[in-house]
């Protein structure tokens, strides 16, 4: 789980890391006391490695949410948060547009 930034004197902006939407991870990541950044409806990554994907409809991951940890309570930064994740989180030469359009929609609201 990467340490996103260091902000505002030195202190760090807080921890993000994904899990499956439910069952016994996201359970035992909530309990770490981490909270959904951003819920599965606004977080839908490409999948890794699309080239090896025969259904077309599985190149989309479409069961994760985002789980952030000692989060500011500014959108602004919460934003920059999971875009800065998601930026370092997947793979070189993926098209993020469209995870990255979904998660500025879920903070524009």
């Amino acid at each position: 789980m990467p340490e996103i930034s260091i902000y505002n004197n030195h202190a760090w902006l807080g921890i993000v890391t994904e899990s499956r939407k439910e069952g016994p991870e996201l359970e035992a990541i909530l309990k770490a006391g981490f909270d959904v950044l951003v819920p599965n409806k606004f977080y839908r990554p490409l999948a890794v490695q699309p080239e090896q994907i025969k259904d077309k409809s599985n190149l989309i991951t479409n069961d994760l949410v985002l789980l952030g940890r000692n989060m500011p309570e500014d959108h602004k930064l919460q934003l920059l948060i999971a875009e800065t994740y998601v930026k370092f989180a997947y793979c070189k030469g993926q098209d993020l547009k469209p995870t990255l359009k979904l998660i500025r929609a879920y903070f524009a609201k």
